[in-house]
């Protein structure tokens, strides 16, 4: 009986299991014995701190222009057997790193009575605000 070459992949995927489950990442083929696994790897992302350039929700609470979040990701690993794997997509690096999930927490809050209107951007990459009025017809 001839021995078989077994179908390797290594490289950035996205990968659905069973049609349930997406995770995205960097992709191998691992062998235990003779059942093919997957491994996947999503990379760690060291926790920035980022000013919120539009209201947006973060963890249910909604967040005003100027708002200071941290955003970090863990690794994570994960073995996947070959069976349950309903289809692959290779991808870019950039493409798995997106599709990732990510932990948002506020640092520091503020509301548009704080702040005034956004009026341009620093060289830094933070957005310059107009001083605020001290006008009480603000509706928030």
């Amino acid at each position: 009986m001839e021995a078989q070459e077994q179908a390797k992949y290594e490289g950035w995927a996205i990968v659905e299991i069973m049609g349930h489950r997406t995770i995205a990442g960097y992709v191998t083929t691992k062998y235990f014995g003779t059942a093919a696994m997957i491994h996947i790897t999503q990379p760690d992302h060291p926790a920035q701190e980022k000013i919120l350039e539009r209201g947006q929700y973060v963890n249910g609470e909604y967040c005003d222009v100027g708002t200071k979040v941290r955003v970090s990701r863990e690794k994570a690993e994960a073995y996947v057997g070959a069976a349950s794997i309903y289809q692959l997509t290779v991808c870019s690096e950039e493409k798995a790193l997106a599709t990732q999930p990510v932990t948002v927490e506020i640092i520091e809050k503020v509301s548009r009575k704080q702040i005034g209107a956004v009026v341009g951007i620093h060289e830094d990459g933070n957005l310059a605000f107009a001083e605020p009025e001290d006008d009480d017809s603000c509706p928030i």
